[in-house]
Parts: structure tokens; sequence; C-alpha cells
């Protein structure tokens, strides 16, 4: 006899389930969307759903959906809990967006997100940690501070973390020591897009290129200027560091500023600057004009991270992927938690160039 209708559709929400096309903790299609997918009516699918739960196979949430079981253990994804810790003193973009990616993946898992800034008082992780592990959450994403001796600062969290158990994944900018980039990590590629920046620059027929930034010893700020310098020197040009300059212990709203000045004053000064954030290209716009000069006739600059600066000054810049770094993040720490995976994951998306009208062609 050939199986009802109602265990056929049980059978194929069964199957995809085995097969890990649908992974524990994960929310299955909604009712109307089973409807649709298996072919058979609302109330099939509804006594199919009720039959797996009874079975343990599926959990239904009230006012959420239905999700795959999680495996057994005290694991904070089963508990319905990971968190996300970051130390954000600016409320920079980067964080919100990377935050609200995490959220996101976190509820598609059908788990909550405990959130933690520190706001600098890195001291406080300690308790946060001693928290988390009252709660049962053993997972957690770290956005480390982008500040001086950032290595120092952060990577005590680090330690914090492998001395409580805990599962952790960096994101943003990696974490060093050693030499080497420290456990799980998702970001930006920073050094290939700024080799891409450097490529379209020399296209439009610039052959003095000069760079500001912020933060030298910081891996996102070290591999920006990793990625044009490498670039400038295949393409055969000067890479001279009077070109390329760092910003140290300057408020935001002067980060440029002097630097600008040191570079118009060279010799044969740069016919293209690019800033390591747009917040240091708004000042250097800002400071070409009070020397007379306009951007793109006489000076192309090109900035970073795409912000409200970027658009309002119709600056060329760099989008960061930083939504999909969150939800990334947490897929990781989810696969690490029920794929069995213990290979170290360092992924590094890719960025998009965004051109508007702040650099001149020359050729």
């Amino acid at each position: 006899m050939a199986p009802s209708r109602r265990q056929q559709a049980v059978d194929a929400v069964r199957r995809r389930i085995e097969t890990g096309e649908w992974l524990p903790g994960v929310r299955i299609p909604t009712e109307s969307e089973l409807t649709r997918i298996l072919g058979v009516s609302r109330c099939t699918v509804r006594g199919a759903l009720d039959e797996l739960a009874r079975a343990g196979e599926i959990e239904r949430r009230a006012n959420v959906g239905c999700f795959v079981a999680s495996g057994p253990g005290g694991d904070s994804f089963r508990s319905g809990l990971i968190a996300y810790l970051e130390s954000n003193t600016s409320g920079n973009l980067s964080g919100n967006l990377q935050l609200r990616g995490a959220e996101l993946q976190a509820f598609e898992y059908g788990i909550d997100l405990i959130y933690c800034n520190l706001n600098g008082h890195m001291e406080k992780a300690a308790e946060f940690i001693e928290r988390l592990c009252r709660r049962g959450c053993r997972n957690v994403l770290f956005a480390p501070e982008i500040c001086r001796n950032y290595h120092e600062v952060n990577n005590p969290v680090l330690d914090a973390f492998e001395a409580a158990g805990l599962n952790w994944v960096v994101i943003g900018s990696p974490l060093v020591r050693d030499g080497m980039i420290r456990g799980d990590f998702v970001g930006s590629d920073n050094y290939g897009v700024m080799r891409n920046v450097v490529r379209q620059l020399v296209q439009a027929g610039h052959r003095r290129i000069g760079s500001i930034r912020v933060f030298d010893g910081v891996f996102s700020s070290d591999q920006r200027l990793a990625g044009i310098l490498d670039q400038l020197r295949l393409d055969g040009l000067p890479a001279e560091p009077e070109y390329h300059l760092t910003i140290r212990d300057v408020p935001l709203e002067e980060q440029g500023r002097e630097r600008l000045r040191q570079l118009m004053k060279l010799p044969e000064p740069p016919t293209a600057i690019i800033c390591i954030h747009d917040a240091i290209a708004a000042n250097a716009i800002d400071e070409l004009r009070k020397l007379g000069k306009l951007v793109p006739r006489d000076v192309s600059v090109f900035g970073f991270d795409d912000s409200f600066m970027a658009r309002t000054l119709l600056l060329s810049s760099v989008r960061q992927p930083f939504t999909e770094v969150g939800k990334r993040a947490v897929r990781l720490l989810y696969e690490k938690r029920f794929g069995g995976d213990s290979v170290r994951h360092q992924e590094f998306l890719p960025c998009r160039i965004v051109n508007r009208k702040s650099v001149a062609e020359l050729v």
C-alpha cells in the first residue's frame, strides 16, 4: 500500500533534515511554503508537522515557527543564546551593521543574541564572560576595539574566552599573536579592494598616488596600506614613504588635515589621495578647499566605508560587506557546533568600489 499523503510529507521533511539541507536549530519553511514545496494541502502539512513535533524531530515555537530540533547537550544554540561583544566608543557604521547582520542570522536560527558594548572598558570583559557562562551561553562574536596598541588591548579578551572554554569568532579586524591570526575570523578583504582602487586610479591616468591612514598596527589598516603599496610597485609606480602618511593621536575632526598639507608641500604632490576612511577624506577635501584646490579638478580623493559623508560629498569610496560579515560569523559558529567542523576558518569577504564624482580622468 502506498504511503498516505501525510506520511509522504513527513518523509520529505525528514529527508531534508537527515541530509543536512535543514540543519539543527534552523527554522524550516512555513506551512504555506511547505504546501507549495511538497505539493500537498495545508491540512496535510499541519498533520505532518504535528507528527514530527511529537517525535522530537522538530520544535514548535510560539509566534516564531517550526525549527529542526537541536542536538543533545547544553549548548547555547540549544538554549537559544549567543553573545555579541564589542567595544564601540564612536557608534561607527561597521559595528551597527555587523550587529544587524548577526541579529538577522540569529533570528533565522531561532536564537536570541545578547549584546554588550564595553565602551572602551576592556577590564569589564571578564565580568561579562562570567555572566554568559552562568546563563549557559558558550558562543561569542567579538568585534575588537579599534585603537592604538590594538593587539595588546584586545588579545586578553581572547585569552579570557579560551580560559572559559567558549567558542568564539572575531569579526571586523583580526587579532594576531606571534605573527599568526588567532582563531576563527570573518571580515573584509581590505588588501584586495585597495589594490583594485589603485588599479582604477592608474587606469584614470594617475601616476603620483598618496594615502592617509590612522591606527598603524591594526590589521585592517595595515592591510589597506599593503594593498596600496603592493599594487603601486606592481604597476611600476613610486611608493615612497613620504607619499603614505599615518595619523597619530588626533581627534576625528582633525584627522588628515595636517597630513594633507604635508602631501601638498611635496615637490611633486600626489594627483590622487586614498584615505583610510570617509571622515579623513572629508577633512582632506575641506583642507584642499582652504588651499584653493578643488576636488576632483586639482586633486582626486578616494574614501573608505561608503558612509553618509561619502554620499553627501559625492565621494568615491569602498563599501564593506558589514551585514554579511555579521551573518557569516553566526553561521560559522553554528557550523562548528553542529557540523563537526574543527578546521580554523579565516574569511575575508569582498568589498565593492562605489564610484561617484571625486576622481578625475587624467588620460
